[in-house]
């Protein structure tokens, strides 16, 4: 089974992080409409994907592609984008 990690890191100093720029809020969003359209697929919160520069950083597990930017106005995209990437299988 596919899974999608979100990072919900929180990085101090001032550093970008993917907490900072809404990736928990995305998570929850997130999870309501996958719900909703009833795809089958685990959302895990993660620690650190390494793209807190470009984030909130998204990633399809085993081996997907990263989405990058994935703030919580753009739940629509990122479903859509995650309802192809599941798809392809």
């Amino acid at each position: 089974m596919k899974k999608l990690y979100i990072c919900t890191n929180v990085r101090v100093g001032g550093r970008p992080s993917c907490a900072l720029r809404g990736s928990k809020e995305t998570l929850l969003l997130l999870r309501q409409e996958l719900a909703l359209r009833h795809l089958d697929i685990a959302v895990e919160e993660i620690v650190c994907l390494g793209q807190c520069d470009h984030g909130p950083a998204l990633r399809l597990a085993p081996g997907g592609a990263f989405h990058l930017g994935a703030t919580p106005d753009k739940i629509q995209e990122i479903a859509d984008w995650l309802e192809n990437e599941l798809a392809k299988e």
